[in-house]
């Protein structure tokens, strides 16, 4: 047997630090929060088999998503390209808010609902927890040495 990926029992807390999926290396269990948007969850399933197979950056984990993404059926490619637009659309948004306004106008409604549901429009939550989102994010990353999603981003465009 494989590792076959979990369904986490923490999730409103997993949706309030906005983490939708979980690698333990101590227990070796990929944990994914199934109640994200149906449009995100192959490409969290996808992401979290990643560092089971011992990718550990965030951008390699979210390439190897993406790429296995591609090989599945319609959900999974639909998930590949949405979530991947996402981190695309997130650094337009940073480089010049006006494209980005203008890329988010040329959606296609069903694209944009999902989008929006990813929260890929950008909404800022506020508060204890978006702190300490952030300051655990951090700490990860520079616990597991991981790069952040700019090549990622880079390799797609």
């Amino acid at each position: 047997g494989g590792i076959v990926p979990k369904a986490a029992r923490c999730t409103g807390l997993m949706a309030a630090l906005g983490v939708s999926g979980w690698w333990s290396p101590l227990t070796s269990e990929a944990l994914v929060d199934c109640t994200q948007p149906a449009a995100a969850l192959p490409f969290t399933l996808c992401h979290e088999l990643a560092h089971a197979c011992g990718v550990t950056g965030e951008a390699e984990a979210n390439r190897f998503a993406y790429d296995v993404c591609r090989t599945g059926d319609a959900a999974f490619r639909y998930s590949g390209v949405v979530c991947a637009l996402r981190y695309a659309m997130d650094a337009l948004r940073r480089a010049d808010a006006s494209s980005w306004q203008r890329a988010v106008a040329a959606l296609d409604e069903a694209v944009y609902c999902d989008f929006q549901a990813l929260n890929g429009l950008g909404v800022q939550r506020e508060g204890l927890l978006e702190c300490l989102q952030e300051v655990l994010t951090i700490a990860y990353l520079r616990l597991t040495g991981a790069s952040d999603y700019v090549a990622f981003v880079s390799d797609l465009l």
